[in-house]
């Protein structure tokens, strides 16, 4: 909303550095640019208040997202497979239904919508239908490359996908040539609409892909001792690029599957219990519709787009924004298929008893979800508003929040990351630390010092003016304060409870409303 609400005052400008973002220094913003130019431009074209258009567009474009959940399940299966999974997906709990809940404005609801437009449109080309669907899948994998920094991931599936059909059709020596050129149109439209917003990461990952594919098709097309001569010349030079590219991909791909003993909360692992809690019955039944999927050859693309984000979720939490559908579809695919088995007048019954009991698993999850609260609490909204208007303004311009290029501010707030965003935001100062900046260590190399003066060492060289306490911090966040400062401390022995009692020399208790308490350090 912070990059919407610049984009909205500086139209069509996008703020591709924040000095507000991160004290000191600011810092180059992480976040790709398309939905924040989505709620600017709604904005403005509708003259509906920026504020309403970041709020209803997670459950407006969440709802729409059932529309190519249908249609997949209809191309990849058939019609009734796609109702049902239509069905199972709209009260499916999780981190979709989640991230799409009114006022919840970050981009995993884009990237849900846009990977599986990317699915479809592919998975129409490769069972036939014209090069157009190639286009189309381009132009939404051009959006998803827009909407996400990570947006490499559907990509390495695509790859992934090229790989192994790629195999089975030279082995059944047919031509590679269709699904070679589908793909590299597909990468090619996505590649001339996102180009420019492209990290080093990206562009190493998109162009080794080209060039691979590519290579792979010519070596189809030439004579046996060309590709030998090819493979003998060539290959040292590949080789030797992958090897040096090796280690960065690998680290990213690590950072993706990986979740384990991590302080971030939605990249933990999925549990056992955390998946029947999620996905209720789906979570087996899906298992059950991945293998007669495989077993009746459906649409391949299909097939490794849900295996690959299935590891992905059992790894890491956040990535059931993706699971969801596939588990929908899966579900719905071996409850349709499994009566087919039994006489014709028992078929609708068993259906209705099996969508039942699955609907009836994931119950209580759904009424869950659709009953968090709001990730920031009013104890916290109400401390922001408080700061922003009884502290100094950070720089002598009052336009500052809308404006770039700012310079230095006069000082910053020390506060745990998990809050920076909302520092920024609603009380328009500059915290030491953001969302996007999780392992910067000052904020937890001072709250677990065990004195003032080991803990101002610390913020040498920076003018800290407010330090942002809330009680989960000292409680049940508490270990990943410690994890960061890598120390194990206790809360009495460090400067952390007599800092929130207000009782550390040079610092004052400014505002406290029980949750969230606000300390100016006074000298």
């Amino acid at each position: 909303m912070r990059l919407a609400e610049y984009i909205y005052a500086n139209f069509p400008q996008y703020l591709k550095f924040d000095q507000l973002a991160l004290y000191p220094d600011g810092m180059k913003i992480g976040y790709k640019p398309l939905l924040a130019y989505l709620i600017a431009s709604l904005s403005k074209i509708t003259s509906v208040d920026i504020e309403l258009v970041g709020a209803f567009l997670p459950p407006i474009v969440g709802s729409l997202t059932v529309i190519p959940v249908y249609f997949l399940g209809k191309v990849v299966f058939n019609k009734y497979v796609g109702l049902l999974g239509a069905l199972i997906f709209v009260l499916l709990p999780g981190e979709f239904l989640h991230r799409s809940l009114l006022g919840y404005p970050d981009h995993h609801f884009l990237e849900a919508i846009l990977s599986l437009l990317t699915i479809l449109f592919l998975v129409r080309y490769d069972k036939g239908f014209g090069y157009r669907w190639s286009v189309f899948s381009g132009v939404s994998l051009g959006l998803y490359l827009m909407n996400w920094f990570g947006a490499y991931l559907l990509v390495a599936i695509i790859a992934t996908w090229f790989l192994i059909k790629y195999g089975y059709l030279v082995y059944s020596r047919k031509s590679v040539t269709r699904l070679a050129i589908g793909i590299l149109m597909t990468l090619g439209v996505a590649s001339f609409m996102s180009f420019t917003l492209w990290d080093y990461f990206t562009k190493m990952a998109m162009g080794f892909t080209i060039l691979i594919i590519s290579a792979m098709w010519g070596l189809t097309l030439i004579p046996k001792w060309a590709v030998s001569l090819a493979l003998v010349t060539l290959g040292p030079v590949v080789a030797s690029l992958a090897f040096k590219g090796w280690p960065i991909i690998l680290e990213r791909f690590m950072s993706a599957f990986w979740g384990f003993g991590t302080t971030i909360s939605e990249a933990n692992p999925t549990s056992l219990n955390l998946a029947l809690d999620t996905y209720g019955l789906g979570a087996f039944m899906a298992l059950g519709g991945v293998y007669l999927s495989i077993k009746n050859k459906v649409n391949s693309l299909f097939v490794v787009f849900y295996i690959f984000i299935s590891l992905l979720a059992i790894g890491q939490l956040r990535w059931g924004y993706y699971m969801a559908s596939g588990v929908a579809l899966l579900s719905a695919y071996l409850i349709l298929l499994v009566p087919k088995h039994l006489k014709e007048i028992v078929r609708p019954t068993v259906i209705f008893i099996m969508t039942f009991f699955l609907l009836m698993s994931i119950t209580k999850a759904f009424h869950h979800t659709i009953n968090l609260p709001n990730n920031i609490t009013t104890h916290w909204y109400d401390a922001l508003v408080w700061l922003n208007k009884n502290s100094p303004e950070p720089y002598n311009n009052a336009n500052y929040y809308t404006q770039s290029n700012l310079g230095l501010p006069k000082y910053g707030i020390l506060t745990w990351w998990d809050y920076g965003d909302w520092v920024i935001r609603i009380a328009k100062r500059s915290p030491s630390s953001n969302n996007m900046a999780s392992d910067e260590p000052r904020f937890p190399n001072f709250i677990t010092s065990k004195t003032k003066e080991e803990a101002e060492v610390h913020l040498k060289g920076v003018n800290i003016k407010y330090v942002l306490l809330d009680w989960e911090v000292l409680t049940g966040k508490w270990y990943a304060v410690q994890t960061k400062a890598k120390r194990n401390i206790s809360t009495t022995d460090s400067i952390a409870l007599r800092l929130w009692a207000g009782e550390l020399e040079g610092y004052k208790l400014v505002y406290t409303n029980g949750h969230v308490r606000i300390i100016e350090k006074v000298n």
